[in-house]
């Protein structure tokens, strides 16, 4: 897409696809952090192919890593019933090969939430 600015030049417009998520934002926190990935639409396509291959192999049709997390420490999480340690580590080697493997970039920023709370 070209955009024409006002001095006359062509400039060129790009849109780029993030998946962002955040910590931080309930009232007694003192920073708030977001962050995730961001790329083309073209990357990302092609990387949900393979994720999603990655999830189908192991029978999931969706990962958060707070409830992969909570399994690992020991925690009765049904999607991950029958799971040992050495399953654990090939999953997440499969999925962070997954990530390093497509041309989506990590984006991340932190806000301290006192300063934040005194914007108007």
């Amino acid at each position: 897409m070209l955009v024409h600015p006002k001095d006359g030049h062509l400039k060129v417009f790009c849109v780029l696809h993030a998946y962002l998520d955040d910590s931080g934002t309930h009232d007694s926190s003192p920073v708030c952090v977001v962050a995730g990935y961001f790329g083309s639409e073209r990357h990302w396509i092609r990387f949900d192919n393979d994720w999603r291959e990655v999830l189908n192999d192991n029978g999931l049709k969706e990962f958060h890593a707070n409830r992969f997390r909570s399994h690992v420490k020991g925690n009765d999480v049904p999607e991950y019933r029958g799971w040992d340690a050495k399953h654990d580590d090939e999953f997440m080697a499969r999925l962070l090969k997954t990530i390093e493997s497509h041309r989506i970039f990590p984006v991340g920023c932190c806000v301290a939430m006192r300063e934040w709370r005194t914007l108007p």
